[in-house]
Order: C-alpha cells, then structure tokens, then sequence
C-alpha cells in the first residue's frame, strides 16, 4: 500500500464514488482527509484493503461504507453529480422536516398511506426517533445509516413485539413511519439527502468511527415537531 498524496491547488475538486455508484463531488479538503484518516492506526482497523497514490485513493472499508475511490474529478464526473443531485435537499432540511401535525402523535397522524415493510424503496435509510414531539438522530454510539434488510428487520421486530398493533406508513417522499402508541421512528431514504456519505452522521458531518457516543449537536428539531 502506498501512502504518499499530494496536495492538488486549493479550489480543486475530488469526486467521490461508493460501490461503483453515482459520483459525489466533494472537496480536496474532505478528500486528503478520508484518505489519511484510513491510513492512521485508528482509522485502519476498519479498512479491508487500501492502495493510495498522490491524491487519488481506493479503500475497501469493512463496514457499511463499502468501497470508496476518491480521485480529481473531471468535467463530465461534475455533471454526472449534478445530475444525481437532483431532488436531494441539504440534511437539515431533510431532518428536521415534520409532516406529523402539531400536538398530534404519530400513531394518530401517521403520514402517507398504509405500508408495510414489503413497500420499502431504496437500498439505504436514515433512521430518527421520536422523543418529547421531535425527531432526533440516535446517539453516536448508534449509527443512523441502516439498510433496506435491517430496516425490513426492524419493523418485523415491531410488528411481534407489539402484536400487530404497531401501524406503519410510508409518506410520499418513501419515508417509512412506524408506531406503536407509545414509541415511534421513521425510516428517511438516504437518496433524499444532498451529500450523504455512509459512515458519517448525516447531522453534524463527522465519522461515526471517531465522534464518541453523545447525542448529534448538528441538528435543531422543527418548534413543533
């Protein structure tokens, strides 16, 4: 593995793919950064396989972020991520966002229609909990980036546990609510997010390796929701 990067001209772009998917432009800045996080001894316990050279990286991570390569991006890769971009709206927008009315709970005006897990769309979601009216990210220690089979899982965990009274529904945007009465969270897409990068809390930006397990400082709940 090598380790040497350079460093390209302040206002140069990186792109950003995970798992051969759609391009994610980022800065140079965020670039140097992954790369030398994964090289650090912290950072390469969750690294499979890594081959670095000047400022273009392939790291195969363990975990949930899969496989990302980070090189200088191109004309054709910055519109290619515009293209993807489009309908995506920035994390706090997406967070903080609450179609349930206020001074109602969820289980009373659960938004959307009825679903139920076989519904699912997407292969990635953000998860928030319900708590005193608001919808908040779980604890660092806690990771919000789920699955499409750990969400399925989920709500087959609710459905046994609540004997079925638990109601699930999925919104017009794919966002899956469930709850049970007294307990309730949601199921956001991650496609709905501008800039989502596994691994990092969508609400403060920082690596779920390094950030300890407190609460997100990132996101303000809506007044009411």
């Amino acid at each position: 593995m090598s380790t040497r990067t350079t460093h390209p001209a302040p206002d140069a772009r990186h792109v950003r793919i995970v798992d051969d998917g759609a391009p994610q432009i980022i800065s140079i800045a965020e670039a140097l950064a992954e790369i030398t996080r994964a090289q650090t001894r912290a950072g390469r316990r969750a690294v499979r396989e890594m081959s670095a050279a000047r400022s273009t990286a392939r790291i195969a991570y363990r975990d949930e972020r899969g496989t990302v390569v980070l090189r200088p991006a191109t004309a054709e890769d910055i519109a290619a991520a515009a293209d993807a971009a489009q309908g995506r709206r920035p994390a706090a927008e997406v967070l903080a966002a609450d179609p349930v009315p206020a001074g109602r709970s969820v289980y009373e005006a659960m938004p959307g229609h009825p679903a139920s897990r076989t519904d699912l769309t997407g292969s990635a979601f953000v998860v928030q909990e319900r708590d005193a009216g608001a919808w908040h990210l779980p604890n660092h220690d806690t990771p919000a980036h789920l699955t499409r089979a750990h969400v399925v899982n989920a709500l087959r965990g609710i459905s046994k546990r609540t004997a079925g009274r638990a109601r699930v529904s999925m919104d017009a945007d794919g966002a899956v609510y469930v709850s049970d009465g007294r307990q309730a969270a949601r199921y956001l897409p991650a496609e709905l997010i501008a800039e989502y990068i596994p691994g990092q809390c969508p609400g403060c930006r920082t690596w779920y390796a390094d950030n300890g397990d407190g609460p997100c400082p990132g996101v303000t709940p809506a007044s009411h929701a």
